[in-house]
């Protein structure tokens, strides 16, 4: 065989994209879960979907066909902010849905990465994300009802002022101290 070997990073992952999008969809599923994850493989996936196979793409990741099911969502979320031609709605729900799931764990620290790739995504998405997010506004968990507050926000479902309000005072005073919220208690 052959080695080849790139000067610029970009040109080998478009030409590894474009491998792939020219690849039955059971060869497609073989040759991703046999890549290793990393940036590379982002760029290259969306690569390959923005050359129309972004729908199969995110169906292997949603499935969690991928070493990680924490990566493969990870991944989903970036291609479906970045690619040109994104996944479907119906997959995209899916994602949405499971990215919102992993905001309202009992895991913070995931449940704010997750939180953060919802809000980029919310971006162009605004109301698909927030029909899960709006669901646990009243989530006993602070981070939880935090984020999914942040993306109901963005989207602009959330109208109950009054109740943010008190939320935020009762973190902060939870969180740092209760001087400044009893005085903004006060204020109210």
């Amino acid at each position: 065989g052959f080695l080849y070997t790139f000067i610029h990073k970009t040109f080998m992952e478009y030409a590894a994209g474009r491998y792939l999008a020219n690849l039955p969809e059971d060869l497609l599923l073989e040759e991703i879960s046999s890549m290793y994850y990393g940036p590379s493989l982002e760029e290259v996936l969306i690569f390959a979907g923005s050359l129309g196979i972004t729908d199969p793409i995110a169906n292997i990741l949603l499935n969690k066909h991928y070493e990680s099911e924490k990566k493969s969502l990870g991944m989903l979320l970036e291609i479906t902010v970045s690619a040109e031609y994104p996944p479907s709605k119906k997959i995209r729900d899916a994602a949405f849905r499971e990215a919102v799931n992993r905001v309202v764990s009992l895991d913070k620290r995931d449940a704010y990465e997750y939180a953060s790739k919802l809000v980029i995504a919310c971006e162009n998405f605004p109301l698909e994300i927030a029909k899960y997010a709006d669901q646990y506004i009243n989530s006993d968990q602070y981070w939880a009802k935090l984020s999914c507050i942040t993306l109901s926000l963005i989207a602009k479902t959330y109208t109950e002022t009054e109740s943010l309000v008190e939320f935020f005072i009762d973190f902060y005073g939870r969180t740092r101290g209760s001087g400044l919220s009893s005085s903004l208690t006060g204020s109210l």
